[in-house]
């Protein structure tokens, strides 16, 4: 009976685990685009902001 109760939590856990990695990945993506992105404007349109 334990062991049945505890399959969903522990697919949940997993599955909370992954999404959380992949927002992660996902930011990191974001955050060098963003990098990449700034390296290419010119500066004095970085100054404007």
């Amino acid at each position: 009976m334990i062991e049945s109760a505890s399959i969903p939590w522990v697919v949940l856990s997993g599955a909370r685990a992954l999404l959380l990695e992949l927002r992660q990945a996902i930011g990191v993506e974001a955050y060098e685009a963003e990098k990449d992105a700034r390296k290419r404007l010119p500066l004095r349109l970085l100054r404007q902001r």
